[in-house]
């Protein structure tokens, strides 16, 4: 790309994105609540959190996706939009 980033300023991008990404069969790791941050400090959880990234972003970009992402790896099986949203109807 050639040009200053004040010449395409206030004009659209199209790009492509990935939120939440389906986890690996074998990625069985809850946080339970744990930070993050702490959990990656773990050796076998930073090893699959590592892996499924990997693997995400490589879905990710053989798909043509502008942004990859960690694909929400790092959310807890049981949380997610649709479990409160299920909580709320009841």
């Amino acid at each position: 790309m050639t040009g200053q980033l004040s010449d395409i300023a206030g004009h659209l991008l199209p790009t492509t994105q990935v939120g939440s990404y389906p986890r690996p069969r074998w990625n069985g790791f809850d946080l339970g609540g744990e930070d993050i941050r702490v959990a990656l400090r773990r050796a076998d959880f930073a090893e699959a959190y590592s892996d499924g990234v990997r693997a995400m972003i490589g879905d990710q970009l053989d798909a043509g996706i502008d942004i990859p992402t960690d694909g929400h790896l790092w959310y807890d099986r049981h949380e997610g939009l649709a479990r409160k949203f299920r909580r709320r109807q009841q």
